[in-house]
């Protein structure tokens, strides 16, 4: 690590200065010798000198001035000074993980003091957040480390850096990150929480609720196109026909977002349940579909007619005329469980596993 060394030499002469070297720096750090050193702080940065001058019993000492002119210390002539601009030193990674309650970052620190304590501090309301905000401590020591946030806000711009403090009362800060939480997705629905739109490419929600977002074969997480020419999520074209395996739909092959998940089939059947929930074939914004309204609360989501691609080689069919909906629950080897839906009803089925159809998720 660089040191910018500032060396006192002694000069005899009727003024009493010997030597001044202006400097910006926030932390001096005053080597004595014999790994005996001292950390002067010098109040958030401020330009400095070092002046060698005889005190009054005719001693060459060093003194160390503010801008103003003010004495801030002194020590022997022969300490060594270190402006400590990169005593301590930060790496931290954009947030990930994002969801409406946490996020992640993974930070490193190094330094060239004693780290008593390391972390990071974030705030939504200060854009230079401080260890008076609030904070998560990842202990003593340098090294990588990683810390999730938690019990945020959804759908707020958070602050967020890395801090230090090193011998015992001095606190470094490393680059200001920006995040902001996701946005609250779902509605509840006879007890469930539906998302107000599709999946679309992995991990992500279609842009609005008429989108037909993607279409994903049952357990895959691979999505395919809604529209042609057929295209999947990974950039290809060539339809798999196999059947997939799996008992349930794994959490490792699902598509949605973060704190989301395929229905089963017994919340889909909860969308169905007409002693709660009314359903009906309607237009939103030119696009055919569904709206299931909760009859207590009047919350409701609209489900497009999306149509889906057939088993055998993807061809895309049935475009504003069905809508055909995954649940994560199998019905036998070979085929699961789906809700289907035209202008004349809507209902749960079993079909085989390879077709392409839709995904509306629910919150975990």
């Amino acid at each position: 690590m660089k040191k910018i060394i500032v060396i006192l030499i002694a000069m005899l002469a009727t003024t009493g200065l010997v030597a001044q070297n202006d400097h910006i720096a926030r932390y001096l750090k005053i080597d004595k010798g014999n790994d005996n050193y001292e950390i002067l702080n010098l109040d958030g940065g401020v330009s400095y000198s070092i002046k060698t001058e005889y005190n009054i019993v005719n001693k060459l000492v060093a003194n160390i001035y503010d801008e103003d002119n003010n004495l801030l210390a002194t020590y022997p002539a022969s300490v060594k000074v270190y402006p400590m601009y990169d005593a301590v030193s930060f790496t931290m990674s954009d947030a990930e993980n994002i969801t409406l309650t946490e996020a992640t970052f993974n930070a490193s620190v190094t330094s060239i003091l004693s780290v008593n304590d390391k972390g990071i501090c974030y705030s939504s309301t200060n854009d230079t957040p401080t260890t008076d905000d609030s904070k998560v401590s990842k202990g003593s020591g340098v090294g990588a480390y990683t810390v999730t946030l938690t019990g945020l806000t959804e759908n707020t711009l958070y602050y967020a850096r890395p801090y230090a403090i090193v011998n015992g009362d001095a606190t470094f800060y490393g680059e200001v990150k920006t995040f902001t939480t996701l946005p609250e997705e779902y509605v509840l629905i006879n007890g469930i929480k539906w998302a107000k739109c599709n999946v679309d490419m992995p991990g992500t929600f279609a842009a609005n609720p008429e989108s037909a977002g993607m279409f994903y074969q049952w357990n895959r997480k691979i999505g395919w196109s809604s529209t042609d020419p057929m295209v999947n999520s990974n950039g290809g074209n060539t339809w798999d026909n196999t059947t997939p395996s799996g008992t349930t739909w794994d959490s490792a092959n699902d598509p949605s977002p973060a704190g989301y998940r395929v229905p089963t089939k017994e919340e889909i059947q909860s969308l169905l349940n007409t002693t709660y929930v009314t359903s009906e074939w309607t237009t939103e914004n030119g696009v055919n579909g569904r709206r299931f309204t909760d009859k207590y609360t009047g919350n409701s989501i609209f489900v497009p007619a999306a149509g889906y691609r057939g088993s055998s080689d993807g061809t895309l069919n049935g475009v504003g005329s069905y809508g055909s909906y995954w649940s994560s629950t199998a019905s036998g080897s070979e085929d699961a469980y789906f809700l289907d839906f035209s202008s004349g009803l809507a209902y749960m089925y079993g079909d085989n596993r390879s077709y392409g159809y839709s995904v509306r998720c629910v919150s975990e």
